[in-house]
């Protein structure tokens, strides 16, 4: 039983003929499964192609939901039963979403670029492989053609980014410094009245201001009674 092609084919050793240049070598090796189906019809082999099946389970987003300038990771849960995975690819993405890179076949990176909701799909081409049955009853495997499947639209919502909050600012002037007015408030005079000889009337203040006025009433007095006399 022999295989061709994919991680699970024997060794094929193929020899090219001198003077073969590269170009040539490489359009024979893309061309041999063709040539190698011809030419089992012609040799009355009828090979079958084994179905390969991919299974899809959902998208997973991170973060969910992203917001416009966020770098996104988008992972498809895929179930894969082929011959061999030949290539992924998203659809769907423009114009909320651009991609940037991706990790294996079902993992992508790719950034919130607009405000809305995207339809992104995955589509997967895989290989198959066919079981060939000879003339003779003995079988073989060889491969197959390519197919190609997408999965149903998952949404992706990207939101608007959030207009920033204006901060208020308070600035406090520093108070004045209060200052304190003096204003001298003349005492009502108390105590006793006397009169001296010009017939002046004394009275006498009230509180320690009172006193001083008092004794300097007192000694003016005495003071112009000495001129007199």
């Amino acid at each position: 039983m022999q295989r061709y092609g994919g991680e699970s084919a024997r060794s094929f050793r193929w020899a090219a003929p001198r003077g073969v240049g590269v170009p040539l070598i490489a359009l024979s090796l893309i061309a041999m499964p063709h040539a190698v189906r011809a030419e089992a019809n012609a040799a009355g082999i009828n090979c079958t192609e084994i179905p390969g099946h991919v299974s899809f389970g959902g998208l997973n987003v991170v973060p969910d939901p992203p917001i416009v300038g966020d770098s996104a990771q988008l992972s498809f849960n895929v179930g894969f039963q082929v011959y061999t995975v030949r290539h992924t690819a998203l659809t769907g993405l423009a114009p909320f979403l651009v991609q940037q890179g991706q990790s294996g076949s079902t993992t992508f990176q790719v950034l919130a670029v607009m405000a809305g909701t995207a339809s992104v799909m995955l589509e997967v081409t895989y290989g198959t492989e066919e079981s060939c049955e000879r003339s003779d009853g003995s079988t073989y495997f060889q491969v197959g053609p390519d197919r190609t499947v997408t999965s149903p639209a998952y949404s992706v919502t990207v939101l608007e980014a959030p207009t920033p909050t204006p901060t208020l600012t308070l600035t406090l002037a520093p108070s004045p410094t209060p200052t304190q007015s003096l204003t001298a408030t003349p005492s009502p005079m108390a105590g006793s009245r006397g009169d001296d000889d010009d017939g002046c009337q004394i009275g006498v203040p009230r509180g320690s201001l009172g006193s001083l006025l008092l004794v300097t009433g007192v000694l003016l007095l005495a003071v112009e009674r000495k001129r007199r006399s």
